[in-house]
């Protein structure tokens, strides 16, 4: 599923009030390149789901593999489903400016090569989108 661009979020750079606790998935999510979206909510989620991280870790390099320069960022939003109380996911949203249909063959490769396997080591708890930029 590919979500618009016009999602209405607030962007900031990994810079919430850290915790002790938080600090190696902070280091982790800063090494990545990776910006969150309220971050609190984006490491509250991750410090849930743990199992999380190595999957964060393995991304951005096998990302760039099969974008390349088409890659503008990444980012990081938890999402609620607002009709369903419990039902929480993290999006790591692929920033792009490339056409609709590259990216989408850029991101068929990925999903063959990658994301198909590594996505399901996730348990539903992370979901990859376009954005396009």
């Amino acid at each position: 599923m590919i979500l618009p661009s016009s999602v209405d979020v607030q962007d900031t750079v990994v810079s919430p009030a850290e915790n002790h606790s938080d600090r190696p998935i902070l280091e982790l999510l800063r090494q990545g390149g990776y910006t969150l979206r309220r971050p609190d909510e984006v490491v509250g989620f991750l410090s849930r789901h743990s199992s999380l991280v190595e999957i964060l870790e393995e991304a951005p390099r096998q990302i760039l593999r099969h974008f390349g320069d088409g890659m503008s960022s990444l980012a990081l939003e938890a999402v609620k489903d607002p009709e369903a109380e419990n039902d929480e996911e993290l999006i790591l949203f692929i920033q792009t400016a490339l056409p609709i249909n590259q990216a989408l063959q850029h991101l068929d490769r990925l999903d063959d090569a990658w994301w198909l396997e590594a996505g399901s080591r996730t348990q539903g708890n992370l979901g990859m989108n376009l954005e396009f930029v």
